[in-house]
């Protein structure tokens, strides 16, 4: 993605989250609008950390994978999940099988990015047999801190500024 094309999208999401932010308590929990940045933000993500073709999928509400793409010629589905401060029970929404990695977006009260935790759906199969987390679908962001501590080569996290 070039830089005027990324720019034009954080304008975008900015402009978006500002009227939100002074809106919000006319909504409540994300919505596909939150849904749709958050996957653009993994885009952009994934372009960094060097993977080829990375493509969003057209699903379906609740899909399982929203981007596929390449690392090292290898093809990698991804989901994405985006927490908000707006969400008051602060968790993913339902997270579906299917996926090779997980990507969960956290946005603090101004819509900002708090932190980008990476998840290998084996890392999770792990950690819910060991008891780290739950086996519900759903994921916090205190279930996500003890899975990167449990899971440091198969799970991180990082605070990146896409927003």
């Amino acid at each position: 993605m070039d830089k005027t094309k990324r720019q034009l999208l954080k304008d975008l999401a900015g402009a978006y989250f500002s009227a939100r932010k002074n809106f919000k308590n006319n909504f409540k929990g994300n919505d596909n609008i939150v849904a749709i940045i958050g996957e653009e933000i993994a885009v952009q993500f994934l372009e960094d950390m060097g993977r080829t073709e990375v493509l969003r999928t057209e699903s379906k509400r609740n899909s399982a994978v929203d981007i596929i793409s390449k690392y090292n010629e290898v093809e990698v589905k991804t989901s994405v999940k985006v927490i908000t401060s707006e969400n008051r029970v602060h968790r993913t929404s339902k997270i579906v099988a299917g996926w090779d990695e997980l990507l969960v977006v956290v946005l603090n009260n101004d819509y900002k990015i708090e932190n980008i935790y990476v998840i290998l759906s084996g890392a999770l199969k792990s950690a819910i047999d060991l008891g780290i987390v739950p086996s519900d679908s759903y994921l916090t962001v205190g279930m996500l801190e003890k899975l990167v501590i449990a899971s440091e080569k198969y799970a991180c996290s990082t605070k990146i500024d896409y927003l």
